[in-house]
């Protein structure tokens, strides 16, 4: 059975070359360029996919990618998820149509049904069926017959009415673009970089669902139903976990909440939706495991020998990954001969000091007090992996319970791969509670609300 793949236009040098995307029609093909370049070292020919590479962040440019209309975040899971979305597509295309598939009907569905060149056309379209589909199943309630006349009628009725204009999106990319320039505050202080990043990947979710769920997304329209058909998405479609999906629900309201007070709307229903909050799967590393990985010999292995310091200092510091790795030499202050951190969390803007004790100290001096220059979260959570697998103590197996695709299971594997740039704050909290440190003053210190 055909099927639609991914080829890179060659496999050898260092010249960024375009994805293509393909499909097999008896003894020939069709290659369609993806718009998305990658250096050949980029390109996985087992898999057929991106590697998981930082590198990958740089390369592209939204110029020369047509499948999102909108700033494009450049990193490894969201190139992943369009290229996996467009053979999805295209299978899907292929199969509902396979009877009178050609070459030509193909091309003419990427060309013009899918890539968002055509967006607008497409939520014109979508537009249409969402009030004919309204319309059919109002009347199936009713028990009644509908001629395709009156069908018709129905259709250049609607098309002639006014209709209100979707501001929806519109506002969305206005606030993330008054949120860039510092035309909007986040309690008197810009948007950070982080932020900014995350409403970005928001935006596109809710785009990619707006696609998948074929109906426009107003401010009106948004109640338990879109709640619903939105979860659905995230757990059956994107098999997100619920975290995940909780951020992303917690930020959709925060854009909803905040165009309520800029008065683009009136709709309330939004503020019952759930956020989803789930124990995460990281562990929490005990005392005498952080010391084994701090005293591990990486002096061979400088890139790995970095994360891990960083990281070890992250354990005793207890900061988000986003702070512990951005300690900076003014943050440290000497107060009565002790050497303290004192920073402004990036997430609350809470001002927090914490003492160095011995480890952390070591790691200062050795590098003169300004830690290097972090990588990625992506990368240094790769590296955190490939230091901890060869520290003995963590090769144990592990099991947890975590939720994925809206089902819990157990998950058994060894300790060393349940550990990111998170479980050192995890960490802190938990051997400061095995200590006896008084709750309150953890939460002060890790910025924890519970």
């Amino acid at each position: 059975m055909a099927s639609a793949f991914l080829s890179l236009r060659t496999n050898k040098g260092n010249i960024p070359q375009m994805v293509y995307l393909g499909y097999v029609f008896g003894k020939s093909q069709i290659l369609y360029p993806t718009g998305i370049k990658l250096l050949p070292k980029q390109w996985d020919k087992v898999k057929k996919m991106p590697k998981n590479v930082v590198t990958l962040i740089g390369e592209i440019t939204k110029e020369n990618i047509p499948y999102k209309n909108v700033d494009f975040i450049f990193n490894y899971d969201n190139v992943t998820s369009i290229l996996t979305d467009l053979k999805i597509e295209i299978n899907r295309f292929a199969n509902e149509n396979k009877e009178n598939l050609t070459k030509d009907s193909l091309k003419y569905f990427i060309d013009t049904l899918y890539l968002p060149k055509n967006k607008e056309l497409n939520q014109f379209v979508n537009e249409i069926s969402s009030h004919l589909k309204e319309f059919l199943i109002e009347t199936a309630n009713k028990k009644k017959e509908v001629s395709k006349a009156e069908l018709i009628d129905i259709a250049v009725k609607y098309l002639e009415s006014e209709r209100p204009t979707n501001d929806f999106f519109e506002y969305i990319k206005n606030f993330i673009a008054d949120a860039e320039s510092g035309k909007r505050l986040n309690n008197g202080a810009q948007y950070n970089f982080r932020t900014i990043q995350k409403y970005k990947s928001t935006m596109i979710i809710l785009e990619e669902f707006e696609n998948w769920n074929n109906k426009k997304i107003t401010f009106e329209s948004i109640d338990k139903t879109f709640e619903k058909d939105l979860q659905n998405f995230m757990t059956v479609k994107k098999d997100y976990k619920p975290n995940t999906m909780g951020k992303f629900i917690a930020i959709l309201k925060s854009f909803l909440n905040q165009a309520l007070l800029d008065e683009k709307h009136t709709n309330i229903k939004f503020k019952s939706f759930k956020v989803f909050v789930e124990e995460s799967d990281h562990i929490a590393l005990t005392e005498a495991e952080i010391d084994a990985i701090y005293h591990f010999d990486l002096s061979q292995e400088v890139r790995l020998e970095t994360v891990r310091d960083m990281f070890v200092l992250g354990c005793h510091a207890g900061q988000r990954w986003s702070d512990y790795t951005d300690i900076k030499p003014h943050n440290l202050k000497i107060t009565n001969g002790k050497l303290y951190i004192d920073i402004i969390q990036e997430k609350g803007k809470n001002q927090v000091v914490i003492p160095v004790n011995k480890t952390n100290n070591e790691i200062l001096v050795k590098y003169n007090h300004k830690l290097p220059e972090a990588i990625s979260n992506q990368k240094f959570n790769e590296y955190i992996k490939e230091v901890c697998k060869k520290v003995s103590i963590l090769n144990v197996s592990e099991t947890i319970s975590a939720t994925k695709g809206g089902k819990t299971e157990e998950i058994t594997k060894p300790r060393w791969e349940f550990i990111s740039s998170h479980t050192a704050r995890r960490s802190f909290a938990t051997n400061a509670f095995e200590k006896g440190i008084e709750v309150k003053l953890i939460r002060a210190i890790t910025g924890h609300k519970s």
